[in-house]
């Protein structure tokens, strides 16, 4: 198959103005791309500077709300539950304890609020709530003769 000199040439000439529409084409899609890519980095640089000042924020605030008061009791008698609440802040969240290792902390620590000692029956009924609360997770079931083991919730 033999082409001739002038077939040639408009050959080349439609395959030039085919590339050159296409470069044009190319050309447009960069510069609309390049402005929606500097379009989308200012937002996120904006909106990732607002997230960070949130969960700064947030930190402080659950910093200021997990603070517990240092003097339980309001003036009137103090509540157990109260008491038991403030023990089980201050340990270590994956340390377990059961209620009568409670009870003796909260004697230990609260002895000259009470009236009497802790009871680890009633410390237990504390225990309960602040588990069904979910500021404590259940390590293990208790069962007749042997007590629930608990870890603060982290």
């Amino acid at each position: 198959m033999s082409f001739t000199v002038p077939q040639i040439l408009e050959a080349l000439e439609a395959q030039i103005a085919h590339h050159r529409e296409r470069e044009a084409f190319h050309a447009a899609q960069e510069t609309a791309h390049r402005e929606q890519r500097a379009r989308h980095a200012a937002e996120l640089e904006g909106i990732t500077k607002h997230y960070e000042n949130l969960r700064e924020s947030l930190g402080a605030i659950e910093g200021i709300v997990a603070r517990k008061p240092q003097s339980p009791d309001r003036g009137g008698r103090p509540s157990l539950t109260r008491l038991v609440g403030l023990a089980v802040a201050d340990l270590e969240p994956d340390r377990p304890f059961t209620a009568g290792e409670l009870a003796a902390e909260v004697d230990r620590r609260f002895g000259d609020r009470l009236k009497k000692p802790a009871e680890r029956k009633l410390v237990a009924i504390a225990l309960r709530r602040l588990h069904q609360q979910g500021r404590l997770r259940l390590v293990r079931k208790g069962r007749p003769h042997t007590e629930a083991i608990y870890a603060r919730a982290s």
